[in-house]
């Protein structure tokens, strides 16, 4: 508890009428069913009237949180369990409990830093820069306009790489939470596709239609580039009931499963695993890009960083088309919309090879990554 900003703190969980005590970082085990949880934390005094402890109380299947800072006991309530199974896993596994020991200040500094990304407004776009400065090193260098460039679909191949980055507005402010956790300099991806006419088709995962529902689509170039800046790049959730009773069936732990690397091959409840970036490495695959590496290399497994860099793309910058660059002669790669050049550190740089990226930390600000992760 040396990181705890009060000097003592003890935890009762009530389970109808069996009380259960222990210090905070221990699994907490359960005893009987019942529609709700109580926790009773008691708080001895804090090392400062600025002091503040904000604790997350975590399973599989929920998150809660709560913060503490006066010297008394204090009640949170985990209402009823939608489903028997997931009472049943925290009867078996507990819930794990996490200090977040920011005190008063740090945490509403956090917030001032955090909160102000989700703005769509000038203002908003400004912190978002400003957070990637700061927390990842980057330099958002203006370019010339302008911004636009007039692409000739004559000169796109199949199987280019569409980056997206987007800095403002509401997904502009996850994307920016993205590229801080992931180390990516990029917030979606998309992949061109040329039928046998000469048309030219954009492939995406992650496209939002009118329902709201994140589904795949293959859409003219131009009906993409009207709403390639739009908000259509959610974060997916998946449901890790069925996940978790399989865990279970192999008497494996949840932490032990987060280890294994995702199989391309593995079909869920509403298919295969097919994030922005996965779909387009799954083309490259079956298109043979990967060579005789395809069958030992797992591309769920894979960030949009992680595709980025791998040597798969045009290094002759003179074979890029004309209209590529022309004010930005620096990168090696196109850019063909925004205001500040951007940037995709390590881009075309590391040779595929067996197993890539099953055991790669992503730790900020410098994600260091190991040789052959």
């Amino acid at each position: 508890m040396n990181d705890s900003c009060v000097r003592r703190i003890a935890l009762d969980l009530v389970w109808l009428s069996i009380r259960v005590t222990a210090l905070l970082f221990t699994l907490l085990r359960l005893c009987n069913y019942i529609l709700s949880l109580f926790f009773s934390p008691q708080t001895s005094a804090a090392h400062s009237w600025t002091c503040m402890d904000l604790y997350v109380f975590a399973t599989p299947y929920r998150v809660t949180w709560d913060y503490y800072f006066s010297a008394r006991e204090h009640t949170l309530e985990i209402e009823s369990w939608e489903e028997p199974a997931k009472l049943e896993y925290v009867k078996q596994h507990g819930i794990s409990v996490f200090l977040m020991p920011s005190g008063m200040l740090g945490t509403l500094m956090s917030l001032i830093d955090v909160l102000p990304l989700f703005s769509n407004s000038g203002w908003g776009q400004n912190r978002n820069i400003a957070f990637l400065q700061k927390h990842m090193g980057a330099s958002f260098e203006k370019r010339a306009k302008p911004w636009i460039t007039m692409i000739n679909p004559d000169d796109v191949h199949s199987g280019d790489f569409l980056a997206v980055s987007k800095i403002r507005g509401r997904w502009g402010g996850f994307e920016t939470l993205e590229k801080w956790v992931t180390g990516a300099f990029a917030g979606h991806t998309a992949v061109c596709l040329k039928d046998d006419m000469g048309n030219l088709w954009v492939g995406e995962s992650g496209h939002e239609n009118e329902k709201g529902e994140e589904i795949i689509v293959v859409i003219p170039w131009e009906e993409w580039w009207e709403l390639a800046l739009k908000d259509n790049s959610n974060p997916q959730d998946l449901d890790l009931y069925g996940i978790l009773a399989e865990t279970e069936k192999r008497g494996m732990t949840f932490d032990q499963l987060l280890t294994i690397p995702e199989q391309d091959d593995w079909v869920y409840s509403d298919g295969k695993s097919t994030t922005c970036v996965a779909f387009i490495l799954s083309m490259y695959k079956e298109a043979g890009i990967l060579g005789p590496l395809s069958s030992s290399i797992q591309v769920t497994e894979f960030t949009i960083r992680d595709a980025y860099m791998l040597k798969l793309f045009e290094n002759n910058r003179t074979r890029l088309p004309s209209w590529c660059n022309s004010e930005d002669s620096k990168l090696p790669f196109c850019q063909i919309l925004g205001e500040y050049r951007m940037e995709l550190p390590q881009y075309n740089t590391i040779e595929p090879y067996a197993n890539m990226n099953e055991n790669c930390p992503s730790l900020p600000s410098t994600y260091e990554r190991p040789v052959s992760c």
